[in-house]
């Protein structure tokens, strides 16, 4: 339904407003809500669309000179004629600049949507459970001190609450975070706030029109008392804060997102957890540490919601060498914004005799790992977590070893000036990343294979040089092989003034390496296809079998005879049978036979036939009859 200009809204079951069409021209559902939520009216604030629906002023009558008692009084009643149609009754006080301190006794037996108590006696916010209807409480300038959690739940049309220029110093956490609770402008300026937790400033599922904490007068800093933690799954963080004319404020307020779990105030982030609102930080200082300028490299919208409206006449208080300095001019001198790092205190390596700086320079995009001139034996087992490249001094130590660590894939940048570093770990190779390793005091003999995976050019020899030798011999050719730059020059320790190159050209054969090197290639280049050829095997290993069985019977040796019978010589018809059919029809199809009678001395019986004759016939035989004692073949 749409009437006029407006369209049903509701942000929250119980509460429904009627919203400016023009705000669902909107680019997407969260800057939409925000604009409903700024702008749209209840029914009653539409005499002209809802004429059913009256809209009157209560007066407040004092019954007391302290201000205790009082009463509501409705003078501008509605005769029989102008209260036909009216099937709804509003109303609003307004009592200013007076001696009040209670609300009025009467005030739960009307409709009223406003009250309007500035400059009085308050010195709490007392029991409004009773004031269903109301939209806009305005307590301004009285002498409220403290506000609890509890004091706006159980309120569905209560959206508007300002209590600036009280002498508030605290307020409980969560406010505005209950489910009950549909408050979306909050005005708490000008009071004595010392701290304000991030629960009554990132409100999550709910649209925070405006939050003023602006013209404090104390300076502010952020807690976390609750440990509000980012919840992946549930990003929508929208609303609109100001804190401009506080004396100054511990630290940016998008910087104070890292405390609910914010891993880098990066462009990205922000647009993914802070969707809508408007920051408005203006006659203030604060530390200008590096997380705020992570947004320097923000654009068209997101620029305008975090800087546009945000940074008039603001002043870094800290760091020193910042101090004074406006964030205009910071923004657009390069070199102030390399001055502009955070020191991270997380996974940053302090040991006795070794303590590490951990700096990020959002400018440079380094993480910057600063150990040296310390006593340093070996390098930190972890760094701090960052999406920058990262740099690491570890000069003027004592590490003899470069054993890599995890997060060598990270490097960029390795000095280890001014260490005895006499032995270089396998796994260099992770340091696939770097662009330049010092290392021009090392007693270096040789180098791991692994460097031959890195480029020669990434490391700074110095003057310092490795022997030349046929069991280096292969480092020239690494060396030549990459086309390594002369700017960057391996010397030959027991060679004055040559470079690996030069020497391993001068050299000739070098039996030594020849051999140990041409294993070595060797097994390089074969490894590959013998674990392809045994993969193949094990894939055809059936097929493989069968035509092994078919081969073996091709080269099977050679029988004397195929078939040998047995039978009792003795019985004329057997031996008649065998000799005169049974022989020549297998003589006929070529199936050679033994037969006994014939081939061997007569008289002898078949366990006595040498072991020499079974070898030569094949397994198969034919046995007639057999009268002999029983053979034993074992």
């Amino acid at each position: 339904m749409v009437i006029g200009v407006y369209k049903p809204w509701s942000s929250h079951e119980q509460k429904s407003l009627w919203c400016p069409e023009g705000c669902f021209r909107k680019n997407n559902e969260n800057d939409a809500n925000f604009c409903c939520s700024c702008k749209g009216k209840s029914d009653w604030e539409l005499p002209s669309i809802f004429p059913n629906i009256s809209y009157s002023r209560l007066t407040l009558e004092l019954e007391d000179l302290q201000g205790q008692k009082s009463c509501l009084l409705n003078i501008h009643k509605s005769n029989g004629s102008n209260s036909k149609g009216i099937t709804s009754k509003y109303f609003w006080v307004s009592y200013v600049d007076g001696i009040l301190r209670r609300y009025p006794k009467n005030a739960c037996d009307f409709q009223i949507v406003t009250i309007d108590f500035t400059g009085n006696l308050f010195s709490e916010i007392g029991n409004i459970s009773c004031f269903f209807s109301l939209d806009t409480l305005v307590l301004k300038r009285n002498r409220i001190s403290f506000v609890s959690n509890q004091t706006f739940r159980g309120l569905p049309n209560l959206r508007k609450v300002d209590l600036s220029y009280n002498l508030i110093t605290k307020t409980d956490n969560n406010l505005l975070g209950a489910n009950d609770v549909y408050i979306s402008q909050l005005v708490m300026e000008g009071n004595m706030f010392e701290t304000v937790d991030l629960s009554n400033i990132v409100i999550p599922n709910k649209t925070i029109c405006y939050n003023s904490y602006a013209d404090n007068n104390q300076s502010l800093n952020f807690t976390n008392e609750m440990n509000m933690k980012i919840h992946k799954d549930n990003p929508n963080y929208c609303g609109s804060l100001d804190i401009s004319n506080v004396p100054s404020i511990s630290q940016h307020p998008l910087s104070a997102l890292k405390m609910i779990g914010l891993g880098e105030t990066s462009e990205l982030q922000l647009r993914h957890y802070v969707t809508c609102g408007f920051y408005k930080i203006t006659e203030t200082s604060f530390n200008c540490d590096c997380t705020v300028f992570d947004l320097l490299n923000s654009k068209g919208v997101d620029f305008y919601r975090f800087y546009a409206r945000s940074h008039e006449h603001v002043y870094c208080n800290e760091p020193t060498v910042l101090a004074n300095k406006s964030f205009e001019e910071i923004l657009k001198n390069e070199t102030l914004r390399d001055l502009v790092v955070c020191e991270l205190s997380d996974y940053c390596h302090s040991r006795p005799n070794c303590k590490c700086r951990c700096i990020s320079q959002p400018n440079r995009r380094r993480l910057f790992i600063d150990c040296s001139n310390q006593s340093c034996e070996e390098f930190p087992d972890a760094i701090p977590g960052s999406s920058f490249e990262v740099e690491m001094d570890m000069s003027n130590n004592k590490i003899s070893t470069l054993k890599t660590k995890d997060y060598f894939s990270r490097v960029k940048i390795l000095d280890l000036s001014e260490n005895p570093v006499t032995v270089i770990d396998e796994n260099v190779d992770r340091l696939n990343h770097t662009s330049h390793i010092f290392i021009p005091n090392h007693s270096l003999e040789t180098l791991p294979k692994s460097v031959q995976l890195l480029h020669p050019d990434i490391f700074r020899f110095g003057k310092s040089g490795i022997p030349c030798n046929c069991d280096n011999i292969w480092i020239g050719d690494w060396r030549i092989y990459n086309s390594a730059s002369e700017e960057s020059p391996l010397f030959c320790s027991n060679f004055n003034n040559t470079v690996f190159e030069n020497w391993t050209l001068e050299i000739g054969n070098c039996e030594p390496y020849t051999s140990s090197t041409n294993h070595f290639l060797f097994s390089l280049l074969t490894f590959p296809f013998f674990i392809s050829l045994i993969s193949i095997l094990y894939c055809f290993r059936f097929e493989l079998i069968i035509l092994k069985r078919k081969f073996d019977r091709k080269r099977h040796k050679r029988w004397e005879h195929d078939v040998y019978i047995s039978f009792d010589e003795n019985n004329k018809l057997v031996l008649q049978f065998v000799i005169k059919l049974l022989y020549p029809f297998l003589k006929n199809n070529n199936v050679s036979a033994y037969i006994p009678v014939r081939m061997t001395i007569q008289g002898n019986c078949l366990r006595r036939i040498s072991l020499k004759i079974f070898k030569s016939v094949k397994l198969s035989y034919l046995l007639l009859q057999m009268e002999c004692t029983r053979i034993n073949l074992a």
